[in-house]
């Protein structure tokens, strides 16, 4: 298990015993859907490779879920980053994502992607705002138009960063 710290913060893989903590952070940020809290202890326990918890101290204040896409494996899907209500706007979403990115696992991938809804500025930001740390690009284009949803869900976007040069990520690394 690969685990890196930030000031205060721990960063490390999800086990099954964070699902509990994981499903009450995504219900608290009152912004992401909430799936069923069976759904996070199978993330946490199938997907550590490519998710991870942000820890300050014994709470949980971060949480990202991602997964390497079948047809694309050298593309890390982001399905869903959550920051506590009191952490936001301390960088921590992102230093997620970066802290995926330097695993051994997560060595072949190029590109970052996630869908995001017109109204989630936060989300925006935090992708334009990795796209600028690891010195790249970031791309936008429809994905999941309104009328493809069943309920009264807004368009999904796809946002693409990359390419990320590995060489970029030991910089970030060490610099940290």
């Amino acid at each position: 298990m690969t685990t890196s710290t930030d000031a205060t913060l721990l960063f490390r893989a999800p086990t099954k015993e964070d699902g509990k903590h994981v499903w009450n952070l995504i219900k608290n940020t009152g912004v992401l859907d909430v799936n069923s809290s069976y759904s996070y202890l199978l993330w946490c326990h199938h997907y550590q490779d490519t998710s991870a918890v942000a820890y300050e101290g014994d709470q949980l204040v971060g949480f990202v879920s991602a997964f390497l896409l079948p047809k694309k494996p050298e593309t890390l899907f982001v399905w869903q980053i959550a920051t506590h209500p009191s952490q936001q706007g301390k960088g921590i979403a992102t230093s997620l994502i970066q802290h995926l990115l330097t695993r051994p696992f997560c060595q072949p991938i190029v590109h970052v992607e996630a869908t995001i809804s017109p109204d989630n500025k936060a989300s925006f930001r935090l992708f334009e705002k990795l796209a600028e740390t690891l010195h790249t690009s970031i791309h936008h284009e429809p994905l999941f138009g309104k009328e493809l949803f069943p309920d009264s869900h807004e368009d999904e976007d796809l946002y693409r960063v990359g390419p990320i040069s590995q060489k970029e990520l030991k910089n970030q690394e060490e610099t940290r």
